[in-house]
């Protein structure tokens, strides 16, 4: 009986030593998929940090753009108005005529060649 409970010992003892050692190669397997698993989310906060960034950034210069667009439509319409004022002052100098050149339509009767008692054109 000590045979057998020696000999059962020394294949517990083999089992348990194997079984550690594949233990001992799943905690490693364990801690580089942990480590992996860190560095991926160390990437992917990285990743929002910069797309927060750009966004930012891109934020920032639609906004100089913006600003730069309003400023030239305001120079746009002030030029309009310039020149709407410009052809409307135009355009009221020519359809007005200075007074001193106007010319009163005088109903002149200019002396008449034939004579209006003669019968001489009614024969």
């Amino acid at each position: 009986m000590n045979e057998q409970l020696s000999s059962f010992l020394a294949e517990v003892q083999t089992h348990m030593a194997k079984t550690n050692e594949k233990l001992n190669a799943m905690c490693t397997q364990l801690d580089k998929l942990e480590e992996r698993f860190t560095n991926m989310e160390i990437k992917i906060e990285a990743n929002k940090l910069v797309h927060i960034e750009k966004s930012e950034n891109n934020n920032y210069k639609l906004s100089v753009l913006e600003e730069k667009d309003n400023a030239n439509n305001q120079k746009v319409n002030d030029l309009n108005n310039i020149l709407m004022k410009h052809f409307a002052y135009k355009n009221l100098k020519n359809n007005t005529v200075p007074q001193s050149t106007t010319t009163v339509p005088q109903n002149t009767v200019q002396p008449s060649t034939v004579n209006p008692f003669s019968i001489q054109g009614f024969k």
